[in-house]
Order: structure tokens, then C-alpha cells, then sequence
């Protein structure tokens, strides 16, 4: 796993704070002229495990992106 976020990991964190709440789909399809569909969902599960986001699945299945806490 990578040590350091790059650009497009802050695009996905920054995307996420902004509208929380966003199935991972809706989330990275503004990216799919960057890279594939796999790599994304690659980077956001990579993102949930350092923490910097949560992901949550609905009562209704699909999983949802949410900024991680912060700490007070």
C-alpha cells in the first residue's frame, strides 16, 4: 500500500466531504477518464483503510461514502 495520498486521493477525499452520503459509484465516475472503474474502488477502499474516509452500507445495500470523523 502507498505511504503518501496523491492528487486524485484528495479529489476523492475533498469530493466525499463535499456531498457526503454518495454511493462509491457516484463518487468516482467523475474519474473514469483518469483510470478504471477497479483502480477507483481500489483507491477508495485503500482511502477507508487509512481512515481518511468511512464507508457505510445503507439498510437498502449500497454502500455509501462519508468523510472520516474528525478528532476533536
Amino acid at each position: 500500500m502507498k505511504t503518501e495520498i496523491d492528487a486524485l486521493d484528495k479529489r476523492l477525499v475533498n469530493s466525499i466531504r463535499e456531498c457526503p452520503g454518495q454511493k462509491i459509484r457516484a463518487v468516482i465516475k467523475p474519474f473514469f477518464g483518469e483510470k478504471s472503474e477497479s483502480v477507483l474502488r481500489t483507491r477508495i477502499l485503500q482511502l477507508e483503510l487509512r481512515k481518511l474516509i468511512r464507508l457505510e452500507k445503507s439498510p437498502k445495500g449500497p454502500i455509501q461514502c462519508y468523510p472520516a470523523a474528525e478528532e476533536a
